[in-house]
């Protein structure tokens, strides 16, 4: 994390089904891309060691045995990389097959975290293969070359720098109770989630809303990764998306329905989500112990530690370079309609809505009285902007304006 900011990726490869060494060719080079633009955290679809839609085969000991091999290729393929890496893989726990999501950093292996939610309806039928972590208790596997806990209870990762996050897979964020609510509850500052979301008529749309909704609800960045090309098309098409949101706005949006493999990448404004959870009292409270349910891995062993804590890095001091758009504007709860005219008709320096003094702008423009709205200079000396105006003459604002923008009523701030 650089100045607030946490660099993370939500990958789409390309997929053959079952065929484990070509899909772990395909994971490496997007990783390595991923590496070399100072990504912190990327995630992958659902099962795509494996392919989602392997069905029965999901029930054959070889192709299990080869996502395993293809982890720990992997692995070894990580071992210099500070990046963390999410992938989905099909994994043994005693007599229960999970779908699993595997965290591995420098060729570590930091956690597994089962899917919960099975859909078992409609054009889905998981549990066919699958059991849900809701039918697992705690129990020490040993997989890939190490001895691990596999646990029902959400885990928080903490990466290095401080950063917290968690992840739930595909069906668990359309569940009434997602996990990523008890997740953020319980510190998670982003969610991963890895997909496998087929698509339908409507449901792009009605996807891109329950993923914002989610991020602004949990006031949390959420990063989406949804199978694409190459997964099998017999009952569905998977049109591949990649989202990343931030306390429910789009930062980056990958496009459907594409040939060739895709990585979205952008930077999470950590700090801002921080300091908006403690300014939002509702979110304060619905942190009482009794709403979260949520058991690390730690409490799970008996340890004090309430996080799956990260490697440190080896190159702390890789370069930044920040992608995204970020406003000179302070943000405010209250977007006046005038704001966008402001910014094309007026310069201005940031400096100005710091230190509350007025903002040059064109003033009296010769224009036909309907074609001009005129309006006060905001009081911006207070810590945040007031709803209170200067009424003087000498601060009114001219602006040209379109008739559909004119107000019927003078303008009021909530």
């Amino acid at each position: 994390m650089k100045y607030g900011f946490i660099k993370v990726a939500a990958a789409i490869p390309s997929v053959k089904v079952g065929d484990t060494k070509f899909n772990l060719g395909e994971i490496e080079k997007q990783i390595a891309v991923a590496e070399g633009m100072g990504v912190e955290i990327i995630s992958f679809p659902e099962l795509s060691l494996t392919g989602y839609s392997c069905q029965d085969l999901f029930r054959q000991q070889l192709l299990l045995d080869n996502a395993e091999h293809a982890l720990l290729m992997l692995l070894d393929f990580t071992r210099q990389l500070d990046i963390i890496t999410i992938v989905g893989a099909p994994v043994c726990v005693g007599s229960l097959l999970l779908n699993c999501a595997v965290v591995i950093q420098q060729g570590r292996i930091l956690g597994i975290v089962p899917k919960t939610y099975l859909p078992n309806y409609s054009e889905f039928y998981e549990k066919r293969w699958f059991a849900s972590a809701q039918d697992l208790h705690p129990q020490r596997i040993h997989y890939a070359g190490h001895h691990l806990l596999v646990t029902p209870g959400q885990q928080v990762f903490r990466t290095a720098d401080g950063v917290k996050f968690g992840i739930e897979i595909c069906e668990d964020v359309w569940a009434p109770a997602p996990p990523s609510s008890c997740l953020a509850l319980a510190g998670a500052e982003i969610i991963f989630n890895l997909s496998a979301s087929d698509d339908l008529i409507g449901k792009h749309g009605y996807l891109k809303s329950l993923l914002a909704q989610q991020s602004a609800r949990t006031i949390s960045g959420y990063v989406y990764s949804s199978c694409g090309f190459g997964e099998s098309t017999q009952d569905v098409v998977y049109g591949g998306n990649a989202l990343i949101y931030e306390n429910g706005q789009l930062l980056e949006e990958a496009d459907r329905f594409s040939l060739t493999p895709q990585m979205k990448v952008s930077e999470i404004d950590v700090e801002k989500i921080r300091s908006e959870r403690r300014t939002n009292s509702t979110y304060v409270n619905a942190q009482r112990p009794p709403m979260t349910g949520t058991v690390s891995v730690a409490k799970e062993t008996g340890g004090a530690e309430e996080f799956v804590h990260c490697l440190p890095k080896n190159n702390p001091e890789k370069e930044f370079t920040l992608s995204r758009t970020v406003s000179h504007i302070p943000s405010s709860p209250h977007r006046p309609i005038w704001l966008p005219h402001v910014r094309r008709y007026s310069i201005f320096r940031s400096a100005d809505w710091q230190s509350g003094s007025s903002i040059p702008i064109v003033r009296r423009l010769s224009l036909v009285s309907a074609e001009v709205l005129t309006l006060p200079l905001p009081c911006l000396s207070a810590s945040r902007p007031s709803i209170s105006w200067a009424t003087t003459e000498r601060e009114s604002w001219a602006l040209p304006c379109p008739d559909s923008v004119l107000p019927a009523a003078p303008i009021t701030m909530p």
